[in-house]
């Protein structure tokens, strides 16, 4: 069998010589592709193996969640193997004439990136899963920092899902602290939180691997929460029963990071309240919310990302210093809140084939809100909203191309901003589809439902957003591009900075007549949006959030 120098100093062998040791040569060959067949075959019945432990597993009443991750993590890498040298063996064989120098061997990547984490699951190679912690003391804006960190991913090109407090989840089912069987709650919530976060991280892996895009589980709150209300031996009981191991950092690792929000008890005292959307859902008064969120505190501490948000500022400088957290933690572009925005001449047709990422496709339909005096469904503080409205996001792609339509994923969320003293306030919380359909009772009577078109992604590391005003219609259709700049970025966006593949029109940023909350209005006597009464700061701040 003949050999040749090839380059990078490895061994090419040609399968096309007429030397006298052919057979030789395609002995070599049999071998090596009866081995390949071999360990393909040893790989495959491995896989079945080990998944069949894990489904037998999975049917247990409590489950073993370690247990179940590490045969998980095992599957993945032997199929991760098993199609690599697949692939490694077909090649040679079809190819004749091809030397094993052109041959990919690398080293085969995992069915997960990071063996230290369960949570670091890949959905396709090289996309990553995340799973991420939202925890805090009582009144902290958590319901506000979860609706808006969720958005803002989405419109990022991520996958997102959401764990909800499992504690919650179990009072709105009828199931409550029971003190003759002080633990049994205790139980109920870490069994919950365990057996929700093992689901839906299934599911955000499915998603990822079919869509090529990353994506994040979002959970309220995590289990480690839980060791806030026990002592150190009644935890380790609960994590014993309910089967997780009983080591504090091994819970801990089961997250890529954790957000903690402090209270407003703790440096923002006049905005602490027990009462939210006109009932009262927390019982602790200041001085009690602070000890919890102490206790909160040093129940994550130890783990490695573990980020502690106070009260500094507003409570908008609190959400900002989030998004920042999140942007530099999943490597995405720190931009500006607000965008610059342009009117666009068209929809582009084609889109560049390199430096664009994470581009995604939704149908948003925003409903302003108009309570009666005498409703209870969103009486904070018994302050009077400037505006509310509730919107509908239809996730059409993600990483895809814009003309594949094909997900249809829903999400719903109610916006409240309020004047609290001198500050404004913008409260967001996620919405059922029940709780989205019994507010839209109350949509605004002057007011139309827009329906916008939005595609969103990045190219050379700045975020674009092409949205179009579906309803109400305009002839020609109205388009608008938001370009949302750095945040360090202090020179004034022109249209020769925009990509020459957006074509736009002029800058509108500072114009109130593109925002949705103007033309929502309803005409009357002409067709066209009616001029926003006054022209003070507040009324243009309020027009401007209204494009969120």
């Amino acid at each position: 069998m003949a050999a040749s120098a090839t380059g990078g100093g490895s061994l090419g062998f040609d399968l096309g010589s007429s030397d006298g040791r052919d057979a030789t040569s395609s002995l070599a060959w049999l071998k090596l592709a009866r081995f390949g067949a071999v360990a393909v075959a040893s790989l495959s019945a491995m896989t079945a193996l080990a998944w069949k432990v894990y489904n037998r597993l999975s049917a247990l009443e409590d489950g073993r969640e370690e247990m179940q991750g590490q045969l998980q993590r095992l599957a993945g890498e032997l199929n991760a193997t098993k199609s690599i040298l697949t692939e490694t063996l077909r090649r040679p064989i079809l190819s004749k004439g091809e030397g094993l120098s052109s041959l990919d061997f690398k080293q085969p990547r995992s069915g997960l990136v990071s063996s230290n984490s369960i949570s670091a699951g890949l959905g396709a190679l090289g996309t990553r899963v995340w799973k991420l912690v939202l925890t805090g003391g009582p009144c902290a804006g958590k319901s506000t920092a979860l609706a808006r960190v969720k958005n803002f991913l989405q419109n990022h090109g991520f996958f997102v899902a959401t764990v909800s407090e499992a504690a919650t989840f179990l009072h709105n089912n009828g199931i409550h602290f029971y003190p003759k069987e002080a633990l049994m709650f205790q139980h109920a919530v870490t069994s919950t939180q365990r057996d929700h976060e093992t689901r839906i991280f299934r599911f955000c892996c499915a998603m990822a691997r079919s869509e090529n895009c990353p994506a994040v589980m979002l959970c309220d709150r995590g289990l480690q929460d839980g060791r806030s209300y026990c002592s150190e031996e009644e935890w380790m009981s609960v994590l014993k029963h309910v089967g997780l191991p009983q080591n504090e950092d091994e819970i801990r690792k089961r997250y890529d990071a954790v957000f903690h929000m402090v209270t407003a008890a703790n440096g923002a005292e006049e905005f602490y309240t027990k009462m939210e959307n006109g009932k009262q859902v927390r019982y602790e008064e200041p001085a009690q919310a602070i000890e919890l969120d102490m206790k909160l505190q040093n129940a994550w501490r130890g783990h490695p990302r573990h980020y502690i948000l106070k009260n500094k500022g507003t409570f908008e400088d609190k959400l900002k210093s989030i998004i920042s957290l999140m942007c530099s933690l999943l490597g995405i572009p720190q931009t500006k809140k607000r965008p610059v925005k342009f009117t666009l001449k068209r929809m582009p047709t084609v889109f560049p084939a390199h430096g664009l990422d994470n581009m995604s496709r939704s149908i948003f339909e925003k409903t302003y809100i108009k309570l009666p005096p005498e409703s209870n469904m969103d009486k904070k503080n018994e302050v009077e909203p400037l505006m509310m409205f509730v919107r509908a996001r239809i996730q059409q792609t993600i990483g895809r191309a814009p003309a594949e339509s094909t997900l249809g994923i829903k999400s719903f969320i109610l916006k409240c901003t309020k004047m609290e003293g001198s500050q404004k306030i913008e409260s967001t919380r996620n919405l059922s589809r029940r709780e989205y359909e019994e507010y839209l009772r109350f949509a605004d009577p002057v007011r139309m439902t827009v329906r916008q078109d939005r595609i969103q992604f990045t190219y050379e590391n700045q975020f674009y957003e092409i949205v179009e005003y579906l309803e109400p219609r305009r002839n020609p259709p109205l388009l608008l591009l938001n370009v949302y700049v750095g945040e360090d970025t202090k020179k004034k966006l022109g249209v020769p900075d925009v990509p020459k593949f957006l074509e736009v029109d002029e800058n509108v940023t500072e114009s109130p007549y593109y925002s949705a909350h103007t033309l929502s209005q309803k005409p009357t006597g002409d067709s066209s949006p009616q001029k926003p009464t006054g022209d003070s700061s507040q009324t243009l701040d309020l027009l401007r959030s209204a494009t969120v």
